[in-house]
């Protein structure tokens, strides 16, 4: 059972929310949050690539290793925290131009 307080938070929380949404914040937000996934979908798709490339070589370490799961974490929580404010069919829509992206990213810098 919810207490008042928690009832309010979730009142104030809905109603931001829906000022958000009449004021245009929200689409403007999830533009932004869309280039960031995108961004770090290919950062870590990058990162993945540069592991195979180092381990293959006999390079890598534990401790660059573990920098990019701790990296990879803070992200993956930065993004779930935000997301939470945008709708759930906005949030869908930052995964379907990945592919195209990681194409035309690779293309551009000559990967």
């Amino acid at each position: 059972m919810k207490t008042i307080k928690q009832k309010e938070a979730q009142n104030r929380n809905k109603k931001l929310k829906e000022e958000a949404l009449k004021n245009g914040v929200i689409d403007k937000a999830a533009r932004y949050l869309s280039a960031m996934y995108l961004l770090q979908s290919e950062n870590t798709s990058l990162l993945a690539d540069l592991e195979n490339i180092l381990d293959e070589g006999g390079y890598m370490i534990g401790s660059l290793r573990y920098d990019i799961e701790k990296l990879n974490k803070a992200f993956d929580k930065f993004f779930d925290k935000f997301c939470k404010f945008i709708p759930r069919e906005m949030v869908n829509k930052f995964a379907n131009d990945l592919n195209n992206f990681d194409e035309q990213f690779k293309k551009y810098c000559r990967l």
